[in-house]
């Protein structure tokens, strides 16, 4: 019988041959790790959809975990059994918890000129052309902060986001006020890349194994450099080595929510809620919002359009006319 840890290497291991992220990797060992405790409690003889199923039930009657980490465990024990031991499993019938809808925040675009007035701007530190990128080209953050020199274009006017949310690259808008800013940026970043280089030995660039592997060079080319390094070298979590990466998103995080305070602004405003403005304030087809956005379903875009609103007159202001 495998221990956990054995069990957690061998899970390691297949999320790596299927190249799913690092993230992925720490949350489904998580999830699994906790699942194998709670089923060492229960009878042996059930099968295993009953042990998911009291595993999930538990979650949503004890846990009072939302609907979105409930199936986030889900997956994770799913992907134990059927890709890791390849077994079959039947239906699993837990009690699920049920999922909320709640309304997207958009700011608006005052709130929006009052935080990018207040974050600080400097090569080593861009803020405010971070969060400027995010809202206007409707990026999610690390859209933005992945983005490698060989990425941007700036002759054509756009950009192109490797590897998004949904697997299907696309492309996005450079607003034509942020050029000179993104000149600038990439000027810093070839800066940096070749400080790197003059290294005693040269300091990598990182690259996701399969790449690295198909273009071993790629580690040592100015064209993978990041468009946002990291202020230091970081350590890769799987080959423990020392690389330049690019900014981690916490400092992102971090200084939106100490602009907002600085700005005086009530209501929180996060990174990803500037693209939700993007899509907002956008002026045009909604099938080329789609698009911009890298949404998949037309449905899924027609949420931040609030046509009912526009239309909707309160009757106190035909009252007191």
């Amino acid at each position: 019988m495998l221990t956990v840890s054995e069990i957690i290497d061998r899970t390691r291991d297949v999320i790596r041959l299927r190249q799913l992220s690092w993230s992925t990797e720490q949350c489904y060992c998580g999830w699994i790790i906790r699942y194998i405790r709670f089923a060492k409690k229960l009878d042996r003889k059930l099968k295993h959809e009953q042990k998911m199923e009291a595993f999930l039930t538990m979650l949503a009657r004890e846990g009072e975990v939302a609907a979105g980490t409930q199936n986030q465990a889900f997956n994770a024990i799913k992907f134990l059994y059927t890709e890791v031991f390849r077994w079959k499993l039947g239906d699993v019938n837990g009690l699920r918890a049920k999922k909320k809808v709640h309304a997207r925040h958009c700011p608006s675009e005052s709130e929006v000129l009052a935080l990018l007035k207040t974050l600080d701007n400097t090569p080593a530190s861009p803020m405010r052309l971070i969060m400027a990128l995010l809202y206007g080209a409707g990026l999610r953050v690390n859209e933005a902060l992945e983005l490698r020199l060989t990425d941007v274009r700036l002759a054509d006017g756009h950009i192109v986001i490797r590897d998004p949310k949904n697997g299907h690259d696309r492309w996005a808008k450079i607003p034509h006020l942020l050029a000179l800013s993104i000149k600038r940026q990439m000027d810093y970043a070839k800066q940096v890349f070749a400080a790197d280089q003059e290294r005693h030995p040269p300091l990598p660039l990182h690259i996701p194994g399969a790449l690295s592997r198909k273009y071993p060079r790629s580690p040592f080319t100015v064209g993978w450099m990041f468009l946002f390094p990291a202020p230091r070298p970081l350590k890769e979590p799987r080959t423990h080595r020392m690389v330049r990466w690019h900014m981690p998103d916490w400092l992102v995080q971090r200084a939106c929510k100490s602009a907002c305070e600085d700005a005086g602004l009530i209501a929180a405003i996060t990174p990803h809620c500037l693209r939700h403005g993007f899509a907002t304030h956008f002026r045009g087809d909604i099938r080329d919002l789609q698009e911009l956005l890298g949404h998949k379903s037309l449905e899924t875009t027609q949420i931040y359009r609030h046509p009912a609103l526009e239309r909707a007159e309160s009757p106190l202001d035909r009252l007191l006319a």
